[in-house]
């Protein structure tokens, strides 16, 4: 990409590469641990919405690298991740985007950890 003359700070400033802070991002859609749901779809809503429109007001598409749901799990919020997990889900079924995550395998190497990969 370099080679092309294309940088993240150029896509950046084009809202071709938009990113957040996952921490920050789970302050503000967790309380006291668990998701919010009224909370979690605005900041997305409100960047999906802002990578979908380019300048010359052609809509483009959008892909989506989540970091939440491997966080709250690295973390032992199994309960969280499962409802950030469907709330992505839920988001997916109302705005088109494609969804991309990676898990760390070290996250479900334990014998009840199946379970939860399953659910994710």
């Amino acid at each position: 990409m370099i080679a092309r003359g294309i940088t993240i700070e150029l896509l950046a400033r084009d809202d071709r590469y938009l990113s957040l802070d996952t921490e920050a991002t789970l302050d503000e859609i967790l309380r006291d641990g668990q998701l919010d749901s009224n909370l979690f779809f605005e900041p997305f809503d409100r960047v999906l919405d802002r990578a979908r429109i380019s300048p010359g007001a052609t809509v483009r598409d959008v892909s989506v690298f989540g970091g939440l749901v491997a966080l709250l799990t690295a973390n032992a919020h199994t309960s969280s991740a499962l409802a950030v997990e469907n709330s992505w889900n839920e988001l997916a079924e109302r705005s088109q985007f494609s969804l991309l995550c990676a898990y760390s395998m070290g996250l479900f190497s334990g014998p009840h950890d199946a379970a939860m990969l399953s659910k994710i």
